[in-house]
């Protein structure tokens, strides 16, 4: 089953910041689960903003973004973290779509917002990831 996704305009933030890179990298928000993400965004913009910063220079920082790489199953699924207090360890589950002419060429999904209470992979986690790799979205 395809899922739609909106894109996120990341021009502005290119310009703010003065990026110029190799990397192209779009940035989408999955339909569903679309207020659940924007609301965690909007309480974490600054550690948001310094993840989209990395991301755009095609690096991973995993304080901020990184690959959640827990089977052969998960191995295009990243996410953002947001570490605000103790309790609370949200993440924003992604997938990322690499063009296979151009590797340098990233789409980027956030697809679920997921509060991570351990530092281990536990089952329910791990059949979270393996799902969302599962999804398909047309870009």
């Amino acid at each position: 089953m395809i899922r739609n996704c909106t894109e996120i305009p990341l021009d502005d933030f290119r310009i703010e910041f003065g990026i110029r890179s190799i990397f192209n990298v779009s940035l989408f928000v999955d339909e569903e689960n679309h207020a659940e993400i924007l609301k965690i965004l909007s309480e974490n913009t600054d550690r948001f903003r310094r993840a989209v910063f990395e991301l755009l220079q095609g690096r991973y920082n995993n304080e901020l973004y990184g690959k959640e790489d827990i089977s052969d199953k998960t191995k295009n699924i990243t996410a953002f973290k947001f570490k605000k207090r103790r309790g609370t360890n949200y993440r924003i589950y992604c997938k990322e779509y690499i063009d296979d002419f151009s590797p340098n060429m990233k789409k980027v999904v956030m697809i679920q917002v997921y509060n991570k209470k351990t530092r281990k992979i536990d089952k329910k986690l791990k059949q979270l990831l393996e799902s969302i790799a599962k999804y398909e979205y047309e870009i």
